[in-house]
């Protein structure tokens, strides 16, 4: 029975060290920081548009999808995807998206991208440390108690390494379409471990989080119409 509990020991180690990796590969995002126009006094939007900055098409869908389906479900204001009407990759005039979204009746356009990416590297010191053998000592021929004791541990020596991680600043504006002004505002950063074409390393989990700041920011201020 002694045998079976020691031999257990290196399957724990390994099931903690998996666990260990995915929390640390895990984005935290921090509280957003918001802005409104305090001289806004057009009450809540009909019809806004989502359009999501990202270099990546995948990313933008994820971000517009989300959006459009959390405003959709708790508001009877009504979001709309850009992606519905507008080529991914085309950069549009001015003029030409004017047409669009007053042929949609379109009166609030909401943007969404990645403002900037921040690398912060700090240096992590090496360790020693000890550790018990995971194996039956009574195998080995140790007469004498100490080295019998000095043989059952052993120290590791860990080295020091760098790390990296990456500050991720995303922004989320609403304009009014009827003077193209600015009247809300939503930013915030988000650590991560590991950096990617635009800095989200997890688009669909990102998305719905920023979904859900957005929709309540934009229902607190009175941006979205009641249910």
């Amino acid at each position: 029975m002694k045998i079976n509990k020691i031999s257990r020991v290196p399957i724990l180690l390994s099931v903690i060290a998996i666990i260990i990796f995915f929390c640390s590969s895990c984005a935290t995002t921090n509280i957003p920081t918001t802005w409104v126009d305090s001289t806004y006094s057009g009450g809540s939007f009909k019809k806004i548009v989502v359009i999501g900055v990202f270099r990546n098409s995948s990313t933008r869908k994820e971000f517009e999808t989300e959006v459009v389906k959390k405003i959709n479900a708790d508001s009877s204001t009504e979001a709309i995807s850009s992606l519905k009407f507008m080529t991914p990759g085309v950069v549009y005039e001015h003029g030409s998206m004017e047409k669009q979204f007053n042929e949609k009746g379109i009166d609030g356009i909401l943007i969404i991208r990645t403002k900037s990416i921040d690398n912060q590297r700090r240096y992590i010191p090496g360790k020693s440390y000890t550790v018990t053998r995971a194996y039956p000592m009574y195998y080995y021929n140790y007469p004498y108690y100490y080295k019998y004791y000095r043989y059952t541990y052993e120290t590791i020596h860990k080295p020091g390494y760098y790390k990296d991680t990456y500050i991720v600043s995303t922004e989320s504006t609403l304009f009014q379409n009827s003077n193209d002004k600015m009247i809300w505002m939503m930013g915030k950063n988000t650590t991560q471990t590991y950096e990617t074409e635009n800095g989200v390393t997890d688009p669909k989990n990102e998305a719905i989080r920023s979904a859900g700041l957005i929709y309540k920011d934009l229902k607190l201020n009175g941006f979205l119409l009641g249910k």
